[in-house]
């Protein structure tokens, strides 16, 4: 009767370490992921970030053994295999691998070199080296991660089992820990995912704040934080107002869905455009676009906006249409954003005024 007590209590305890485990892996993950998923656009973070990941989950790992359960016969439980896991599902194998050997060389030290404890972190060590060259060639992700915990799993329970075996007893404990480490990886798993896709959603909606939705070009407010950062470099650009002429006609002749069609031609066209040429295209509202030219001096961004009007002209959209474009540059026509808009916008009328030529540098204002 008294051994069994003393076994109730022992069962007690270490459930109750369990609770406190899970307690640290689940606060460690959410610690871990969320700060550095939030600023991963960070360069310096962006990256050192498989290596952060490896380093905090391996720290982790390491407060993990300092609390860790006695689960029978001096063997010390605290499922580090769930922290590797993460380590390696948010960091890649690089990550996997650092926090395995941080967590492999700290249990050593905190655990003394018994021959049960050197059998089960040898078998982790070695467990952390395949499942590294498995990442490698199997990335893991949300959908196969499932496959690598319970691999883990299995294999250390029968490791931890058979050591179980061997000095009589304690099954029940297996049967607890085994328990334990399915509740808790399911449970992470599913807190790390809710801030995956909370975080998904976050980046769309900065995103959308972002672009002008029919055409996925950048809006008006990215368009003058683009230009307010190239006048912050004092290096010479070029802006160009591009605007279809006689759109309206277009939407009473076709009606609006055809103009969104046009619109989104016109702007993969002007994209690719921009791509080529390493300069920069948004959308402003209605049917103009915004262009700027890098280091291009003003008779060469003439020349260009002449080549962007024929080459419209010909063929890139459903319907023939044309464009007028309005130019000004950086510092000659204008010194901040609201001056360079200004000229912007006073050229183009004068290029739709100027047909068949339909382009017009701000350059030419100041000699009329």
């Amino acid at each position: 009767m008294k051994v069994m007590i003393n076994l109730d209590k022992r069962e007690f305890i270490m459930l109750l370490n369990i609770l406190y485990i899970f307690c640290i892996l689940t606060t460690f993950s959410i610690l871990i992921y969320w700060p550095l998923l939030y600023y991963k656009e960070n360069p310096i973070i962006y990256r050192f970030y498989p290596y952060m990941i490896g380093l905090n989950f391996g720290i982790a790992g390491i407060f993990l053994t300092a609390f860790s359960a006695e689960f029978a016969f001096g063997i010390m439980v605290n499922s580090r295999i769930i922290p590797l896991l993460f380590s390696g599902l948010l960091g890649g194998p690089i990550a996997l691998l650092i926090s395995g050997f941080i967590m492999g060389i700290s249990r050593f030290i905190q655990s003394g070199f018994t021959t049960d404890t050197l059998i089960i972190n040898f078998n982790f060590i070695v467990l952390v080296i395949v499942l590294f060259f498995a990442g490698r060639k199997y990335h893991y992700n949300y959908q196969n991660i499932y496959t690598y915990f319970w691999f883990s799993s299995i294999e250390m329970a029968f490791v931890i089992l058979a050591i179980v075996f061997y000095r009589g007893g304690g099954f029940l404990l297996v049967l607890l820990y085994t328990i334990f480490t399915i509740i808790s990886f399911y449970s992470i798993y599913f807190i790390v995912n809710q801030i995956k896709n909370t975080n998904q959603k976050i980046n769309e909606t900065k995103y959308l704040s972002k672009i002008d939705y029919l055409t996925q070009l950048p809006n008006n407010a990215t368009i003058e934080k683009y230009v307010l950062d190239a006048l912050a470099k004092e290096k010479c650009f070029t802006l160009m107002l591009l605007h279809i002429n006689d759109f309206k006609s277009i939407l009473s002749t076709h009606g609006y869905q055809f103009g969104d069609v046009v619109i989104k031609q016109l702007a993969q066209f002007l994209q690719e455009y921009a791509n080529k040429n390493g300069a920069f295209v948004g959308k402003l509202n209605g049917e103009e676009f915004i262009i700027v030219l890098k280091d291009v001096a003003p008779a060469i961004a003439v020349t260009e906006a002449h080549t962007i009007n024929k080459e419209i002209a010909r063929h890139h959209v459903k319907v023939q249409i044309t464009t007028s474009i309005g130019l000004a540059s950086f510092p000659d026509n204008g010194n901040n954003y609201q001056s360079l808009i200004k000229s912007l916008i006073s050229t183009q009328q004068h290029a739709k005024n100027n047909l068949p030529v339909a382009y017009f540098h701000a350059n030419n204002l100041k000699k009329k």
